[in-house]
């Protein structure tokens, strides 16, 4: 004689089987989480509000120089009347700009 009725039965798999569901996701959110923490530890992640600060000011600063281009080849490109010289004088500015941009400059 059984001590428990088929329907008793299916019910109690059933809670077995979402009480297993429920603890594998936990097992899964904690490992996650300590994947996190250890990566932070590690320095592999970065607060997101330093990576916009540091890209707003990188911003800005190419920003800045690029405003000021015009500016500082003016009188070198006034006296050239060779394109390719007007390149290599724009050429040369743009990639000091991009230089002092990155921080190899």
């Amino acid at each position: 004689m059984p001590f428990f009725s088929a329907a008793e039965t299916e019910g109690h798999e059933e809670a077995a089987l979402g009480y297993a569901r429920a603890r594998a996701a936990r097992e899964l959110y904690l490992a996650q989480l300590a994947k996190l923490e250890l990566d932070a530890k590690r320095s592999a992640l970065v607060r997101a509000d330093e990576v916009r600060l540091g890209a707003f000011t990188m911003a800005r600063q190419a920003r800045a120089l690029l405003i000021a281009l015009p500016q500082r080849v003016a009188a070198a490109v006034a006296t050239t009347a060779d394109p390719s010289e007007v390149q290599r004088i724009l050429d040369t500015e743009i990639e000091r700009i991009c230089e002092e941009i990155t921080g190899s400059g």
